[in-house]
């Protein structure tokens, strides 16, 4: 018996392993930058946004899926003020949404960024949901959206 099989007795290939493992990659789409012209409004309609895209990461992991957001992440270590930066920051989250398997919009309004986003994700045939706020019933539309996901035609989940 060789290696190959010792470290796969089921004799499955590796890679057919790793896809049925991989959890579902949802790309979160939402503001970042504010509209208002205020600095005080700015200020609070920046951590608004923020907040916004926190809570649909949070809710995306709790669902069992991998967020990706890339505004969260690139604003770590990019300057959103600086137009170069910013643009740097909007081509990696681009690069960022071919690794997702749908990209999730959490926001009425869509900005230049997001519009973009949502033109790649459709050009790369990915599915795009959008999701409102106003309702309240964000959490229980988004738990019957990954159910649905995940469960096949016989009502069993994959899981």
């Amino acid at each position: 018996m060789d290696t190959a099989t010792l470290n796969n007795p089921s004799g499955h290939k590796a890679e057919d392993t790793m896809a049925a493992e991989r959890r579902l990659r949802i790309y979160v789409c939402s503001p970042y930058r504010p509209r208002m012209e205020s600095a005080e409004l700015a200020k609070r309609e920046l951590a608004d946004n923020i907040d916004r895209a926190k809570t649909a990461c949070r809710l995306v992991a709790d669902m069992g899926a991998v967020p990706i957001c890339s505004h969260l992440f690139c604003t770590q270590f990019l300057d959103d003020s600086i137009a170069s930066e910013r643009e740097q920051g909007r081509s990696i989250g681009l690069e960022m949404l071919k690794d997702a398997d749908e990209l999730w919009c959490f926001s009425e309004y869509i900005s230049e960024g997001m519009v973009a986003e949502i033109q790649e994700a459709s050009r790369l045939g990915l599915p795009v949901r959008m999701f409102c706020e106003t309702a309240g019933l964000l959490r229980k539309v988004l738990k019957r959206v990954v159910s649905d996901l995940y469960s096949d035609a016989d009502g069993q989940d994959r899981q």
